[in-house]
């Protein structure tokens, strides 16, 4: 079933912008002058609504701008600083949550884009990510985390994006440890998943979650090769490559275990990051105790049909 959605939108031309501003003051060395004095981006979230963006470059002596425009010249130490990288918060019914967790993703990526997709949320969780600074995406209802976060892929395959990052609106992915994430993707891999568990940490899932968390992991390291700790965890990062696989074929219900196989199965590359995870901020999980025995059995049956199905050329 493919996505549709349509939003009025300038996404971030601020990047581009600032390439732009940047070659410029670079093929201008030794100028006095200011080289950039005012630089407004439109952003558009809907029909009469705006904002805008405005960077302003303070006046400085002729030594100092001498010095700072020698400085833009010189090219980042980390290289992730250069791609073009989206963040896909996939979010329902997380007003409690999500402005803080947009808060903190500007503080620890800030050359990154962040995408909201409000999964068809009852309360004002749209509202609450578009006062923060997101971009916005609403679903006309709720479609599941699956639906949500290939909605967040199809944006970054249509706009172009280098990187897309996976972060639970729910506050539990540390926004601190997404740069590691990026910095796996520079290394040539397809995904870098954020593991709880390669390495000891403070994370206690429930029992009937522990259980469901070592079958899929005992499944999913048979069928790659390789032993995989934590095949559920939604914190991860994809690369471009890996953005058109999903854009095309991403499981819409309890997607991240199907996910690691569809990459598999085309002969794509993924690590787990050691990264210690936040507890729920606010709201509850969409997997109770109710439903995690049907959780496991309907992921399980999906590992099965997964192994049968024919790679996707």
């Amino acid at each position: 079933m493919g996505i549709r959605y349509s939003l009025l939108l300038h996404p971030f031309a601020l990047h581009e912008k600032k390439k732009e501003a940047h070659a410029h003051s670079c093929s201008t060395r030794g100028r006095t002058e200011p080289l950039l004095s005012n630089l407004v981006i439109q952003i558009i979230f809907g029909v009469g609504a705006g904002k805008e963006i405005i960077i302003f470059k303070e006046s400085a002596s002729s030594k100092s701008a001498e010095r700072k425009a020698a400085e833009r010249c010189k090219l980042p130490e980390d290289k992730t600083l250069l791609r073009k990288t989206l963040i896909i918060i996939p979010a329902y019914n997380e007003e409690g949550a999500i402005a803080r967790v947009v808060e903190h993703t500007h503080k620890h990526v800030p050359q990154a884009d962040i995408l909201v997709v409000d999964d068809g949320s009852r309360d004002r969780t749209a509202r609450k990510a578009r006062e923060s600074g997101a971009m916005v995406i609403s679903l006309p209802y709720n479609m599941g985390i699956g639906s949500a976060v290939q909605s967040g892929f199809l944006f970054a395959k249509e706009k172009g994006y280098d990187f897309a990052v996976q972060v639970d609106g729910d506050g539990q992915h540390p926004a601190s440890e997404i740069p590691r994430l990026l910095a796996a993707l520079e290394k040539g891999v397809d995904m870098a998943i954020g593991s709880r568990f390669v390495q000891p940490t403070k994370y206690r899932p429930t029992f009937t979650r522990s259980v469901g968390i070592k079958i899929f992991s005992f499944l999913v390291s048979l069928i790659v090769g390789k032993k995989i700790y934590d095949t559920t965890s939604g914190f991860r990062a994809a690369s471009r490559k890996a953005i058109l696989l999903l854009t095309e074929t991403y499981p819409h219900d309890y997607p991240e275990v199907e996910a690691l196989i569809t990459l598999h199965r085309n002969e794509m590359h993924f690590v787990e990051i050691p990264v210690e995870m936040n507890s729920r901020q606010a709201g509850r999980s969409s997997i109770g105790a109710k439903n995690a025995v049907y959780y496991m059995l309907k992921v399980t049956l999906a590992i099965f049909v997964a192994i049968i199905k024919r790679r996707r050329r």
